[in-house]
């Protein structure tokens, strides 16, 4: 059992530290109308435990800080799910709902927002897969009601020793902004954990497509890049 405060990010869903990976944008978005998910730092505090294969835990999520600064706002993170020695299964389901004032139209709002996630996760020999599944939903009075989903599948081969071969793939019924639209995202890369407390990852991106709305004449504009490559590093202290 624990119980934790301070300035952090709650846990929602199988959380990825490559904050460019779609679901990673489409979450950012919807909290805080940007695609920066680094930044989503909040005052919170938690319970939760871990008994056995079981876990649990329950977030009080409160003042946001980072570039979308808000003292309004508020609510709750939920967390449970179990791991597994027989093919390292895991399985887990997250829950988040908070609300905060937004100035929208020359108007004082209540911008609430609630999500969802469900993942399974299991490993057959050196290789390891994950199926993630998000459903999030925007109510901004005076603006818009969003809502959509993304679902993604990572596998991860061990090469050698700490390497992996990671292959991904993310689709949306919607776009980023979670607007009419879609798209999709799909990668190939190594990942390596060199020492202790370092995390390497070189890659490529194969494809990103997105359709976004044009309130102006009611059409989708088509948007498709194909190709890139990317590099990160994360340190761990």
């Amino acid at each position: 059992l624990y119980v934790m405060g301070g300035y952090y990010r709650p846990l929602f869903g199988n959380f990825n530290v490559d904050h460019t990976v779609l679901p990673q944008r489409m979450i950012s978005y919807t909290l805080q109308d940007n695609f920066r998910s680094y930044d989503l730092n909040y005052q919170a505090f938690t319970l939760g435990g871990s008994p056995n294969v079981p876990y649990a835990n329950l977030h009080l999520v409160q003042r946001q800080f980072g570039p979308s600064k808000n003292e309004t706002n508020n609510g709750f993170a939920a967390n449970v799910g179990g791991r597994f020695v027989t093919l390292g299964f895991s399985v887990a389901y997250s829950y988040w709902r908070t609300e905060k004032e937004k100035l929208q139209a020359d108007e004082k709002v209540t911008e609430r927002v609630e999500m969802h996630h469900a993942g399974i996760g299991a490993q057959v020999g050196p290789v390891t897969v994950n199926l993630d599944l998000y459903s999030m939903t925007k109510d901004t009075p005076n603006d818009a009601f969003r809502e959509g989903g993304v679902y993604g599948v990572e596998t991860y081969t061990r090469v050698w020793r700490e390497n992996y071969l990671q292959l991904a793939y993310y689709s949306a019924n919607v776009a980023e902004t979670l607007d009419p639209g879609a798209g999709q995202q799909a990668r190939l890369g190594l990942r390596s954990f060199l020492y202790p407390g370092v995390d390497l990852y070189m890659g490529f991106r194969l494809l990103e497509s997105q359709k976004v709305f044009n309130p102006a004449d009611n059409s989708q504009q088509s948007e498709t890049n194909i190709g890139g490559y990317l590099g990160q590093i994360h340190l761990y202290m």
